[in-house]
């Protein structure tokens, strides 16, 4: 019986490099690979004259093996899916305990691609925010990116994490040199849809099935078949190299030539052996840990693609939308200033200082040409500001007036919000990863006065002498002052607020004091107009002529408030859903846009049909219309309490100019009269339509920039000849 002793059966594999010029010294490694994995390794270093030799030693009796050399750099699971040098060795040839193999001559092309076959890759980076202050804890991944014709993938190379520098650094291996099954194993494509924009008419200009073939999401050569007047092949088969190499010399002749192709270097037009690339394309991508939420703050697309990469390279990445290093400019003196609502400066809302002096408490007081000028507020609105580098403040409390600051009062309680600050740094209490700490700044109830805790005195109660050393404040809201909830006690009107500061004396608030405006000697303050509506309305008319709430699309509220109150064709009055005959009459709509609070901002009415079609009626009005056009015009036909309208508009900017005085807009009710000869503008077709009125006001509800107040009535109409 053979003996089963560690190393009783040995293999001797001389290596000779000696056709190789120049340096031929370095470490190689020697894998024997059987069918159950790796049987055996041995670590090798050349001599001068390019010559080594590794043994390798089995427990027992070998069976067939592969023996594989390659650069000592690639790791066991890496050189056996690399383009080495390999050797076959049957069972057969175990005849002895020792076998010694004639020398294997390692060819030039071998031992110069081995040098860059697997390097190490380091990328210093930071991530800043757009004003260039540090982003910490942004978890920063790197991707390699390839490209197939229309498709693309992005394979993870490494990722790291920013300190509170907002910088990293990460170290990767890079192989190349895969046998091509193995690399295509390995990545995962998607479609590059602006790239199939640009490519699919390429295929569609020849014409056939080809041009009606979606991208699949997987590379697929079967979309060419046809083109190649060829067998269909598998509906979702990956390439291999000959089918690349034979494709490839059959496809450029026939296919057009899109300009991208040359720029993004695309097969077919472009060789493509990717497995032979050996400096990485990379682009990035960032996911930070912002205010209790994961946001992604970079996201490259393949555009912003870093190609063939040096062995070390350095980067800075701009975050969006992430927090950043807080940096809290305090103007000089013991002052305060409450100089922003909503992220909009104090200097564009009215009657603050260095803004317009009217309407007070607008945003974008008296521009004329914006249908969203003159905007109140509404909702909850955040207040920002700071204070001076000379105040010392423990405590302040926010003070509202709707008298003109005959009376103040202060705040009413559930009607300020908690300031949802951060750090960066070591938890305050117990232990914990350095990383983003939450640190809110609850309204609280402290000597009979709702207050909020200033940034001053949190530091000096908690942690006291490690700010701006080891601890950072995070940029989110470390510039607000208050979250005002204005919707459950604020009517409409202006609003005067200020900030009263104070200092703790034990449990009690002491030295009560209004602090002036930086850089003035007047008393803090801002002015803020309130337009909150109420939803649902009780003023809002009821009934089957004018349906709202549950079941419907229109919002029982009067701010604003929309309805197409009669449709009329050659005079007679159609219902929804009744037939509206080309052959008629003039048809005329009445309909009311209205806002009896005067914040309208602009209203639409559109007739949608068929699959995606809408034709903008408002659009078909010309600037100066005649007897024979489409015109529009103020309502006399009832509508509760709606007056016909003293501008029609549509927008804020043209009541403006037909006469309407800021801030003050209603609308109210109009009609627009489509003479029969014009018939055919507004309905193309005969088909089923859809009047779309909507209705927006100006209002910044809960610091939306957008139209947050909105109304909305859907007509249904069916042209017949």
């Amino acid at each position: 019986m053979e003996s089963q002793e560690k190393g009783r059966y040995t293999l001797e594999v001389p290596l000779d490099a000696g056709d190789v010029e120049g340096d031929r010294s370095g470490a190689l490694k020697v894998l024997a690979v059987g069918d159950k994995g790796i049987l055996a390794r041995a670590r090798v270093t050349m001599d001068p004259k390019g010559m080594a030799t590794a043994m390798l030693a089995f427990a027992e009796r070998p069976g067939a093996m592969k023996i594989l050399v390659g650069p000592d750099e690639a790791s066991d699971e890496e050189l056996p899916e690399l383009q080495t040098l390999t050797h076959d060795l049957p069972q057969r040839v175990w005849k002895a305990p020792q076998l010694k193999l004639p020398p294997l001559r390692i060819k030039p092309i071998y031992w110069h691609a081995w040098r860059r076959f697997c390097r190490t890759y380091t990328i210093e980076g930071r991530v800043v925010c757009a004003d260039g202050r540090p982003a910490p804890g942004v978890r920063v991944t790197a991707f390699d990116v390839d490209r197939f014709w229309w498709w693309h993938s992005r394979d993870q190379v490494a990722s790291a994490t920013t300190d509170a520098t907002g910088a990293f650094t990460m170290k990767f291996r890079w192989c190349c040199g895969l046998r091509p099954i193995y690399w295509l194993k390995r990545r995962t494509w998607e479609i590059d849809h602006e790239v199939a924009k640009e490519l699919h008419p390429a295929l569609r200009s020849l014409g056939g099935k080809a041009a009606l073939l979606a991208p699949s999401p997987k590379p697929d050569l079967a979309i060419f078949d046809e083109l190649l007047d060829q067998p269909a092949g598998a509906a979702r088969r990956a390439p291999t190299t000959e089918e690349l190499t034979e494709l490839r010399a059959k496809l450029v002749p026939k296919l057009p030539r899109p300009e991208l192709v040359d720029k993004l270097r695309l097969w077919p037009y472009w060789p493509w052996q990717p497995w032979f690339d050996c400096s990485p394309d990379i682009v990035f991508s960032a996911v930070q840990v912002c205010d209790g939420k994961s946001v992604t703050v970079v996201n490259e697309g393949l555009s912003a693609t870093r190609y063939d990469i040096p062995t070390t390279l350095s980067v800075t990445l701009v975050a969006e939308g992430g927090c950043c290093i807080g940096d809290e400019q305090r103007p000089e003196g013991n002052c305060v200033l409450l100089d922003a609502a909503c992220g909009v400066s104090m200097t564009r809302i009215g009657g603050n200082p260095g803004a317009t002096a009217a309407p007070v408490g607008f945003v974008d007081p008296g521009v004329l040409t914006s249908n969203y000028a003159d905007r109140p507020f509404a909702g909850t609105i955040s207040v920002s500001g700071s204070f001076g580098s000379g105040a010392s403040v423990d405590y302040y409390e926010i003070e509202w007036s709707d008298d003109g600051g005959a009376s103040w009062n202060g705040m009413p309680d559930g009607d300020l919000a908690t300031i949802s600050r951060a750090f960066w740094g070591a938890p305050l209490t117990g232990t914990g990863p350095v990383g983003q700490q939450q640190a809110p700044f609850a309204p609280s109830r402290v000597d009979g006065r709702l207050v909020y805790e200033t940034i001053d005195h949190f530091e000096a109660n908690n942690g006291a002498g490690t700010w701006s050393l080891s601890r950072f404040w995070m940029s989110q809201e470390l510039m607000t002052m208050a979250h005002w909830l204005t919707g459950r006690h604020f009517g409409k009107g202006l609003h005067q607020l200020r900030l009263v500061a104070y200092d703790l004396a034990g449990t009690n608030l002491v030295n009560r004091r209004i602090l002036p405006l930086c850089a003035t000697e007047n008393e803090n303050g801002l002015s803020l107009y309130l337009d909150n509506r109420a939803e649902p309305d009780s003023a809002h008319p009821l009934g089957p002529s004018h349906p709202s709430g549950s079941g419907t699309v229109h919002v029982a509220t009067t701010e604003p408030d929309t309805d197409i109150v009669a449709v009329r064709v050659g005079g007679s009055l159609l219902a929804g859903c009744s037939e509206l005959s080309l052959s008629g009459g003039d048809v005329t709509i009445d309909f009311i846009a209205h806002d009896p609070a005067g914040r309208l901002a602009e209203y639409s009415l559109l007739a949608t049909y068929g699959e995606n079609y809408a034709v903008n009626l408002l659009s078909l009005i010309p600037a100066s219309p005649g007897p024979g056009d489409i015109r529009l015009e103020p309502s006399t036909t009832p509508f509760g309490a709606v007056a016909p309208a003293s501008q029609v508009g549509p927008g804020y900017a043209a009541a403006r100019a037909q006469g309407a005085s800021a801030p003050d807009w209603r609308g109210g009710a109009l009609r627009l009269v489509i003479p029969a000869a014009r018939i055919a503008q507004a309905f193309p077709e005969k088909c089923c339509y859809q009047l779309e009125l909507r209705a927006y006001k100006r209002t910044i509800v809960s610091c939306y920039g957008g139209a947050g107040y909105a109304n909305l009535t859907q007509y249904n109409l069916l042209v017949t000849a």
